[in-house]
């Protein structure tokens, strides 16, 4: 079996470089022998879990097996791949405990929209009064844009505070799917 080079030789300056590199990373000579086209060749595939492994190593890092696909047995391999299903299991408790947070906040959001419609409501009807008043010295107009300013941006707001509720939601939602 013929033995596959992880690198290549500059003809140029002598330089040692991957595969993956068709140029010299020294001198910037392009590959004469383009060893960068066989760069396939320096993979194999592990046959217990059919992942792509670099030719430099002897086992998978995946399984831990070796290149015949029979399982190296190796604590510290079975430690290590424990310590990352646990980290990962953590990650995902620490970002829903984060969530919790949205909670709150989409909580805090809803009593402002509560607020925001009780203000307007109580501006409107202020403003309304004033109007009538105004309109026997001729200022009518004034408060009835006033009102339609007040109009604009509850709808602005109340739009502002919808959405950002929905999008915790989302958050939520996309949190419950990712710890399945």
């Amino acid at each position: 079996m013929n033995e596959i080079k992880d690198n290549w030789i500059c003809s140029n300056c002598e330089s040692s470089n991957e595969l993956v590199f068709p140029v010299c990373q020294t001198c910037n000579t392009v590959d004469e022998n383009k060893s960068y086209l066989n760069v396939e060749k320096s993979i194999w595939n592990c046959k217990k879990c059919d992942e792509e492994i670099s030719n430099s190593f002897d086992n998978c890092w995946s399984c831990g097996s070796d290149r015949s696909g029979k399982e190296i047995p190796s604590e510290s391999f079975k430690q290590e791949r424990e310590k990352k299903k646990k980290k990962t299991r953590e990650e995902k408790l620490i970002l829903t405990k984060k969530y919790n947070i949205l909670k709150t906040y989409q909580d805090i959001l809803y009593l402002v929209m509560f607020v925001n419609t009780g203000f307007t409501v109580y501006s409107s009807i202020q403003i309304l009064d004033a109007s009538k008043a105004l309109k026997q010295y001729g200022g009518g107009n004034v408060m009835n844009n006033t009102m339609l300013s007040i109009i604009i941006a509850y709808v602005i707001s109340m739009f502002s505070l919808f959405c950002l509720t929905k999008i915790i939601d989302f958050l939520f939602d996309l949190d419950k799917k990712s710890n399945k």
